[in-house]
């Protein structure tokens, strides 16, 4: 694949094959955020994107010659190193958590180059198919909220977790911003964006909380309506509140809405009253192993972690996706990851840098690197810079901002 997207492109699939593996993506989005397994283990949807992926990136290298850049040069090399170090220490420890880790970074690679490959045939399709199924996803997780999950103190929706929730629609808004860069955004999309942030609140998630805050600020800078849209945007939600609050006569329905505000306050203030970050995720573990920051540690016989690690972390996994790249797979491993990730965010408009940093921000206190969502993520950030706006320039000559996804 080249970094430069040619003026004059040329589908790699006909359009059976295309139907064919667009629609299987799409149908691994759909399923996606549904969870019948427990976590960790793979879910439906990934035994459809486990078929989709590889046949996308086999057929692709049937119909194209074969051009690495250095998206793609970085991750193969994180992919192959990632999972040379976990088999390493499977070979010494003999525990399984190595070869499954090993095995989700390949696969989550996979994901990745089936989602650049799709756009790459098609932009425009992909854009409006991935749009318009993440858009069913979210009007799905509010009716299972509302009408099946009933009253609990964290809501969880469709996953097992609350935390999976918040992660889920913190990622889901990113979605949505990644796709209508440039474009004006349509009031369904709009209020699908309210919705996740009514997750997040409902899941309690305060790392979600705090990084959709700045997926909210990257919306109201960016040209996705105009001003007085804005305006009315945040008028309507005061209002739909005041209502809620006022003219419900309900005194039960008022206090839980209360109650929900108290509860994330809450949790917020408890940031700066519990024990210290570094203790509550597991971050000593880089202060008292230093030697893993060299040669990296593997992900798996966190029992070795046991002698000096916080009591409530003993024989579990560090809290932080980043923190457990540093010391999995040492400085050369994270130094690999984090050139892989800035050389997809090197062409990206500096406002879609905010989703990076509010997808990171979670990821200071939660494992989020190996969720495969993540990578479904980088891919539209790859897919959306190198192939869709180029394309929608070469379309027209009417400003990006003009143009529209129908619904």
């Amino acid at each position: 694949m080249n970094d430069v997207v040619p003026h004059q492109h040329e589908p790699i699939f006909d359009r059976v094959t295309f139907s064919f593996l667009s629609w299987g993506w799409a149908f691994y989005i759909l399923l996606a955020p549904i969870y019948i397994f427990g976590s960790g283990l793979p879910q439906p949807a990934d035994y459809i994107i486990a078929l989709i992926g590889p046949l996308t990136s086999i057929l692709y290298l049937f119909n194209q010659k074969i051009i690495f850049n250095r998206v793609f040069t970085c991750l193969m090399l994180v992919a192959t190193l990632f999972c040379a170090i976990n088999v390493i220490n499977y070979y010494y420890y003999r525990e399984m958590l190595f070869l499954y880790a090993g095995a989700y970074y390949v696969f989550n690679a996979i994901v990745f180059c089936a989602t650049a490959i799709l756009f790459k045939n098609s932009p425009e399709k992909m854009a409006n198919i991935a749009r318009k199924i993440i858009l069913v996803t979210i009007f799905y997780q509010i009716f299972h909220i509302f009408l099946l999950e009933g009253n609990v103190t964290r809501q969880e929706g469709t996953f097992n977790n609350p935390n999976q929730l918040g992660y889920w629609s913190l990622l889901s808004t990113c979605y949505l911003l990644i796709l209508h860069y440039g474009r004006r955004m349509p009031w369904i999309d709009i209020v699908a964006i309210l919705m996740c942030t009514y997750f997040i609140t409902e899941s309690l998630s305060r790392a979600a909380l705090i990084s959709h805050v700045l997926l909210i600020m990257a919306f109201m800078m960016g040209p996705y309506t105009t001003h007085f849209s804005k305006l009315f945007l945040v008028f309507s939600v005061l209002l739909f509140s005041l209502i809620q609050v006022v003219f419900l006569n309900n005194d039960g329905f008022v206090l839980e809405k209360l109650e929900i505000v108290t509860r994330v306050s809450d949790r917020i203030e408890s940031i700066q009253t519990e024990d210290g970050v570094v203790e509550e995720r597991g971050y000593e573990r880089l202060f008292n192993f230093p030697q893993y920051i060299l040669y990296g540690s593997g992900e798996g016989a966190h029992w070795r972690f046991n002698a000096k690690t916080a009591p409530q972390h003993q024989g579990a996994e560090l809290h932080s996706g980043l923190a457990t790249i540093l010391i999995s797979y040492g400085i050369f491993g994270f130094i690999l990851f984090a050139t892989f990730v800035y050389t997809i965010f090197q062409r990206v408009p500096l406002l879609l840098w905010l989703t990076l940093v509010a997808v990171m921000g979670y990821g200071l206190t939660h494992q989020h690197i190996r969720f495969t969502g993540f990578w479904v993520y980088l891919g539209l950030i790859y897919s959306v810079s190198r192939y869709v706006i180029p394309h929608q320039v070469r379309a027209s000559s009417h400003p990006l901002q003009q143009h529209h996804l129908p619904f």
